[in-house]
């Protein structure tokens, strides 16, 4: 039994290198084979050897991102709104920040947000949300859901009046809603009401 086994050991191992040698035979042939695609040749020839390269790292989203426009007529203004899925939201998305927004309220003594926000998602995924506990949490944390379309919302004239925050690059570029990371949101719209 035992020079069996050994035997399958041996005829796996073998099977392996010449898998291994086969593709590094295939890899090599690809590699030899003059192209005869002329559009592909083109292309090929637009990338020059030594050709420049745009690394996008964190430190040039950064850069992007702060120098994103912000064309509210007061820079200062305290959010008015905010919208969160432009796209639209996932259920993921939408247990995750109830989630977050539960203790980020706990920790700061809160039990509501401070800047009315709505939480956009699909139709189908809302029916879903509405089946578990979450529906419930992000309504008594007063956040909103719904299936309106931010873009849409936004194109009313009103709105740019309007001091709105948003996580959604889409919505940035088409309105006059301002950028923040959804860590910033999260702080944003949990923070403590400053006394006047």
């Amino acid at each position: 039994m035992e020079a069996n086994l050994s035997l399958m050991y041996v005829i796996s191992l073998f099977s392996v290198l010449i898998a291994f040698a086969f593709a590094a035979y295939l890899f090599l042939w690809v590699r030899r084979q003059k192209s005869t695609n002329a559009r592909i040749n083109e292309v090929a020839a637009l990338i020059k050897e030594g050709a420049q390269v745009y690394v996008i790292d964190d430190a040039e989203l950064q850069r992007v991102q702060d120098n994103y426009p912000v064309i509210w007529k007061d820079k200062n203004a305290k959010p008015e709104l905010c919208f969160v899925g432009c796209p639209h939201m996932t259920l993921k998305q939408m247990e995750d920040w109830a989630d977050a927004i539960g203790e980020k309220l706990k920790a700061n003594g809160m039990d509501k947000i401070s800047v009315p926000t709505v939480f956009t998602a699909s139709p189908a995924v809302i029916k879903e949300l509405n089946k578990g506990v979450y529906a419930s949490k992000l309504a008594s944390y007063g956040v909103i859901v719904s299936y309106i379309c931010p873009l849409m919302y936004m194109n009313n004239p009103l709105c740019k009046k309007k001091a709105v925050i948003t996580s959604s690059n889409k919505l940035r570029t088409y309105t006059s809603a301002r950028f923040y990371k959804e860590n910033e949101i999260l702080d944003i719209i949990t923070a403590k009401e400053e006394k006047k």
